[in-house]
């Protein structure tokens, strides 16, 4: 199958209730902010409703662990969780994905650029890209190294045909970079918006929005 990535705003007000296992929930309560623990709240909610819909699967039938670098994995499926300013993305997959959403806010810094990137790859984005190409090329690297799970710093991802997927969302002002199981090609993948209020609360599709995203645009 080709990765699914549910999007989805975060509530002003979100209505808090134990989730699912017991590590998650004590991963939520050590939140240092209210907008930390609204994020990984409501992206745990998010990831229960996108494994229903994609593979009518209940989170809480799953042994469900964390990595030591941070990433969540459940048994038999594949999950990759992402928030920027706002907004929460799950991608979930029959085989290893990596998502990650952020919003660019426009402004250049080389130094960054520099600590992220290898000499190869300055070499070919070039010594002074804009700051929307930074940001991509920042979000292609985190969703590399969220799929490969074996990179030690982002700037060891490689970001030069890498396997994936980066579309600009204007509605949300948002990049979002999904890197597919093909390693070799820019996949598809199938891009969902949810209502976190209205579609998890009662598990109904009805708002659903969907789009197809294909690598060969």
């Amino acid at each position: 199958m080709i990765p699914v990535v549910y999007l989805a705003k975060i509530p002003e007000k979100p209505r808090f209730s134990r989730v699912y296992p017991k590590k998650r929930q004590e991963y939520i309560d050590a939140a240092s902010s209210v907008k930390t623990r609204a994020e990984r709240y409501c992206v745990w909610k998010l990831l229960e409703f996108a494994l229903k819909d994609a593979f009518s699967l209940e989170l809480s039938s799953l042994k469900v662990s964390q990595m030591p670098g941070g990433k969540w994995i459940a048994e038999g499926v594949e999950i990759s969780l992402s928030h920027s300013d706002g907004y929460v993305c799950v991608c979930v997959c029959n085989e290893p994905v990596g998502v990650d959403i952020l919003r660019p806010n426009g402004k250049i810094n080389y130094s960054v650029y520099e600590f992220i990137t290898t000499a190869v790859e300055r070499e070919y984005f070039g010594e002074r890209p804009g700051a929307e190409k930074i940001a991509e090329i920042f979000s292609v690297k985190e969703s590399v190294f969220k799929r490969d799970g074996v990179y030690k710093t982002i700037k060891a991802c490689f970001s030069i045909n890498a396997g994936t997927k980066t579309v600009f969302l204007d509605r949300e002002n948002l990049i979002l970079t999904v890197a597919g199981g093909d390693k070799n090609s820019e996949g598809d993948f199938l891009l969902k918006k949810v209502d976190l209020e209205k579609d998890v609360s009662s598990r109904s599709t009805k708002s659903v929005v969907e789009n197809s995203v294909s690598g060969k645009e």
